[in-house]
């Protein structure tokens, strides 16, 4: 009866474990991905002609790209000043 306790309680550490590591990969690629968005959106303006749905994309991607970099920029931030206290 206790070897299910302690085996239930292995399960659930390493689920918790589990969902830092894809935590921190996920803040690895932040930058990446909002850096190649915001270079589609970049060549999209310049090579394609300029359509009501081809603006409405660049304009998603150059959004969405804004957004990510920004978050990376303040998980940054937070990160620097955690490490310094």
């Amino acid at each position: 009866m206790n070897n299910n306790k302690m085996s239930n309680d292995n399960i659930k550490n390493n689920n918790i474990n589990m969902s830092k590591l894809q935590f921190i990969r996920l803040q690895l690629l932040t930058l990446p991905v909002g850096v190649v968005l915001l270079t589609v959106s970049i060549l999209m303006e310049k090579t394609l002609p300029s359509t009501p749905a081809y603006d409405f994309t660049e304009g998603f991607l150059m959004g969405l790209s804004l957004v990510i970099n920004v978050y990376y920029l303040i998980f940054r931030a937070t990160k620097l000043s955690r490490d310094d206290n």
